[in-house]
């Protein structure tokens, strides 16, 4: 969905306003592709602002727009943006076992014709490291977006590595995309009441098995064997 908004201030106000996609007029039916405009009244002049969403916008529809006040006198004025359809996707939530593994590669996939020029991913404390980029994929046509993969992997993961990382690409022109994702750290540690007595020498008749969990679990599952 693309959401902009242009706004004039003079002396009167426009007898319309129209939106153009380079040289088409950009038609807006009130379901997909909606206006509304509003006026202001200042001291000595007023604002006038003409709103627009386009919903379902896609690859295909990014481009310059052009809003344009027209006046009874012919004398019009106008304005353009330029819309870019980008988007970052990711696993949202990442689990690691940090008593197998020490390190974890997260990654984040660009959809977009814009050029990359790099990727950063900012920590849960703030900092932020920069990333590896992936080769860029072109869309199979002119109409389909390419892809671009980023990376980043966080070392000597302990319970503190969990929070939120956000993986930013910065864009050809000064633009970025971002996504979030969240990683959540786990291990559990099993203390026996033997101490370091192997099984094979326990005599007595009852064992206690401590299970310690470095995060938060909803429940614990003991098993003995696959059983």
């Amino acid at each position: 969905e693309l959401s902009a908004r242009c706004v004039f201030e003079g002396d009167q106000v426009p007898s319309s306003v129209k939106w153009s996609k380079g040289e088409s007029d950009v038609v807006f039916d009130n379901v997909k592709k909606i206006q509304n405009t509003n006026t202001k009244q200042l001291d000595n002049s007023v604002k006038y602002f003409s709103n627009i969403t386009l919903k379902e916008f896609a690859f295909a529809d990014e481009g310059s727009y052009t809003c344009t006040f027209v006046f009874s006198d012919s004398n019009n004025v106008a304005a353009s943006v330029s819309a870019v359809s980008a988007a970052v996707t990711n696993d949202e939530c990442v689990f690691v076992d940090f008593k197998t593994e020490t390190s974890k590669a997260l990654t984040c996939t660009y959809t977009g014709a814009n050029k990359v020029t790099g990727v950063t991913f900012t920590m849960p404390d703030k900092t932020t490291k920069a990333g590896e980029l992936g080769t860029y994929a072109a869309g199979a046509n002119a109409a389909t977006p390419g892809t671009q993969t980023g990376s980043y992997t966080v070392t000597g993961i302990t319970d503190a590595s969990s929070g939120t990382y956000t993986c930013t690409f910065a864009l050809d022109g000064g633009s970025s995309v971002s996504a979030v994702q969240r990683l959540t750290a786990r291990k559990a540690v099993v203390v026996s009441s033997t101490g370091n007595l192997t099984p094979n020498l326990i005599v007595r008749s009852s064992i206690t098995l401590t299970c310690t969990i470095a995060s938060g679990a909803r429940s614990i599952e003991w098993l003995k064997g696959d059983q």
